[in-house]
């Protein structure tokens, strides 16, 4: 009787614990389930732009925005902090505007580049062109990003008050989000860093 009364316990036991993981489980939100699924992939994305990867020295990074730089594809960002280079007009785009993107890399300790951040507006923004607006070019951006780094949708996910879209593949995160009305930011970054 008395083994029969512990197989018991330790079944009822086994079926919380169960419970317990399924609605921990159910309790993940679509970007947790997704960062958690992909990374568990194994897939490795280390491109970034102009050339630029995932695991480059901070060096490296410099001796490619100085020969970027020699062939003119990009020059020098606000207050010289960060690279610039200008995405030409799109005929085929509803606002076929030029895109000025500010961009430098993110370094960990030991000076490896595990991501870049890019600032972006409208070459011609003025508050009161409406078409030029970040949230029109959150747009614009989100369909650039797809064809350029192919494979999952974004998704919204809220940051503190801001709505971001972020899209994962592999390791490599996409994260961009309004900073005004004139500029976005969009942040690649390796999850395996965090």
């Amino acid at each position: 009787m008395h083994k029969k009364l512990k197989k018991s316990n330790s079944l009822v036991g086994l079926i919380l614990f169960a419970a317990l993981l399924i609605s921990i489980q159910s309790c993940k939100t679509e970007y947790e389930k997704t960062v958690e699924a992909e990374l568990d992939s194994g897939v490795v994305h280390d491109s970034l732009i102009h050339g630029l990867k995932i695991g480059q020295t901070k060096k490296e990074f410099y001796n490619r925005c100085w020969a970027l730089n020699k062939s003119h594809a990009i020059t020098a960002g606000s207050g010289n902090r960060y690279a610039l280079f200008v995405i030409p007009s799109d005929t085929t785009d509803q606002h076929p505007d030029k895109i000025n993107v500010e961009f430098y890399g993110l370094f960990d300790e030991e000076d490896v580049m595990y991501g870049m951040e890019m600032k972006m507006e409208y070459y011609s923004w003025a508050p009161w062109l409406d078409q030029f607006q970040s949230n029109k070019l959150m747009d614009r951006t989100r369909k650039r990003m797809m064809k350029d780094y192919p494979g999952n949708d974004f998704i919204e996910i809220k940051v503190g008050e801001i709505n971001a879209l972020v899209k994962v593949d592999g390791n490599r995160q996409i994260r961009m989000y309004p900073l005004s009305d004139k500029q976005i930011m969009v942040k690649i970054e390796d999850l395996r860093s965090k």
